[in-house]
């Protein structure tokens, strides 16, 4: 278990480590580094997926022979990294010499190892180890390295993303002078994480700072495309529907290339969005498959637009598109730190039948005091993330501690008040779950100060902490426990109601007990 936790540490460490550079080749050879410390192996490859090409090409290599490295290039199905490439499944082989198509990297290897670099739902490469030591990868091997390579695909996937940024905005350098308003747009656009904040945002600030008299942004949904923000147009425009293959939006859509209109009246496919529409023209959002929806300018004076404003509107509607594809990453990034923590917690419950289920409830409760209290959404959100996290800690705990029937011993008591600690120095370099971390750490602390790690008093204990700490005794003495079986309802409501302003803080007893009775049947 110790060296889980430690392997668990490093590689928590590695991925915030590798994940705040924003040069691949840093990057790389940082993992090569990490792959050594970590998992003490000095042989490792990233080999990437080249799109154009169709096979993977070593991106990065220790130990392997120089003339793979220089000449290497694997197709699909070919050896043990193009079989991970072609199936997206990891793979072990723990005798080479036995492996049909074993393609030579290490010279002596007897064992390889291989798992895919996943990102957008696909393959972008694979984090290959081979080894010359006798003994085989285990299957905790597997996962920590499985581990590791997801924090290697993210920070791999988003170098990759600012390098193609970095050749953008260096093509659109020379015209800085014509698109200072854009670079200023594009800043305020960058703090959106919400795609439909950010796209009300984009056109508030196309109107205070573009020369378009108006402006639409239209996504595809399902067969039509679908007018998601607007301005200069008559109110109700926004949710309008346009049918596939009408107007000049769906010639933009469809050809992947903007489109200038000097005058509608000659183009068959126009269909208006101005009652006195004279000029438009259109351009793609592209996404990372391809285009999303279509950026719609219109003019009532023909031929209003030209090719330097179609350069502009190009490029608004390439930072749109950039932006929604940050604001995407930024909700996929956290969805994927918070599942893999929450799947480390899960594994924490599965070790214990008595509290399985422990923090989901813990969660609910915690949202209904919330409600009641009145707390924002982003507040209720925080409860809810930091109510299932709340014991990650005792995964670095004995089970012999976590299951034993009878009181514990003071060196036992010890190690199990240290769990709040151990939980904040898992969870402390993974910055999405910054705002957790109070509740993590002190939802042991007590109303009068009593309590543990830090001896925090009243309102010097943070809101959302006083609120976990209600629902995590309630459960608590509502569930078996090794040491003691579980309390009826109404006594365990007593027993919170008498703790109030002893061990919790009475308006989260308050608010906990009119939540319990407006769902008196529902727990």
């Amino acid at each position: 278990m110790k060296a889980n936790m430690q392997h668990l540490r490093l590689i928590s460490t590695a991925g915030s480590e590798i994940g705040r550079e924003l040069d691949l080749r840093v990057v790389l050879d940082k993992v090569l580094l990490w792959v050594e410390r970590i998992f003490d192996l000095e042989t490792c490859a990233v080999l990437l997926h080249d799109e154009r090409l169709g096979g993977l090409t070593i991106a990065a290599a220790r130990g392997y022979r120089p003339e793979v490295v220089a000449n290497g290039r694997i197709q699909p199905g070919e050896g043990v990294t193009g079989r991970v490439l072609a199936s997206g499944r990891a793979i072990v082989v723990n005798d080479v010499r036995k492996a049909e198509a074993y393609i030579e990297g290490v010279v002596g290897a007897r064992r390889e190892m291989a798992v895919p670099l996943m990102a957008e739902g696909r393959v972008i490469g694979v984090l290959d180890a081979e080894t010359a030591r006798l003994r085989p990868f285990s299957r905790s091997d597997l996962d920590l390295f499985e581990l590791f390579a997801a924090h290697v695909a993210a920070a791999v996937h988003n170098a990759r993303l600012l390098d193609e940024a970095r050749r953008v905005a260096e093509r659109l350098r020379r015209k800085a002078n014509d698109l200072s308003a854009l670079n200023a747009i594009g800043l305020r656009m960058a703090s959106f994480t919400e795609p439909d904040n950010l796209l009300d945002a984009a056109m508030a600030l196309a109107s205070r700072s573009l020369f378009f008299r108006t402006c639409a942004l239209l996504v595809i949904d399902g067969d039509d495309l679908v007018v998601r923000a607007a301005y200069g147009h008559q109110n109700g425009v926004v949710g309008t529907r346009l049918p596939r293959g009408r107007g000049v939006t769906w010639r933009c859509l469809l050809g992947g290339h903007s489109i200038l209109v000097e005058d509608v009246t000659r183009d068959p496919d126009y269909v208006p969005g101005l009652h006195d529409g004279r000029c438009e023209m259109a351009a793609p959002i592209l996404g990372p498959e391809g285009a999303v929806g279509v950026l719609d300018a219109e003019s009532p004076r023909p031929g209003a637009f030209n090719l330097d404003s179609l350069t502009v509107f190009e490029t608004f509607a390439h930072q749109i598109a950039v932006a929604l594809e940050n604001a995407r990453l930024h909700s996929t990034n956290r969805r994927t730190f918070y599942q893999t923590i929450r799947a480390l917690a899960q594994v924490l419950e599965a070790r214990d039948s008595y509290t399985r289920g422990h923090s989901e409830r813990v969660a609910r409760y915690a949202r209904g005091i919330g409600e009641v209290l009145g707390l924002d959404r982003k507040t209720l959100q925080v409860l809810e993330q930091a109510s299932l996290l709340h014991d990650i800690g005792k995964i670095g705990v004995r089970d012999s501690v976590l299951h034993k029937p009878g009181a514990l011993d003071d060196e036992e008591r010890t190690a199990i008040e240290r769990h709040p600690t151990i939980g904040d120095d898992i969870l402390h370099p993974v910055v999405f779950l910054r705002e957790a971390l109070d509740v993590v750490r002190h939802h042991h602390e007590h109303w009068d100060g009593t309590g543990y790690p830090a001896g925090l008093k009243g309102e010097d204990i943070p809101l959302v902490v006083r609120v976990v700490a209600v629902a995590d005794a309630y459960d608590a003495m509502t569930s078996n426990r090794p040491y003691r079986r579980a309390i009826p309802r109404q006594e365990a409501l007593a027993e919170i109601r008498r703790k109030a302003g002893i061990q919790f803080d009475p308006a989260a007893v308050e608010a906990f007990c009119r939540f319990m009775d407006s769902n008196e049947t529902g727990w």
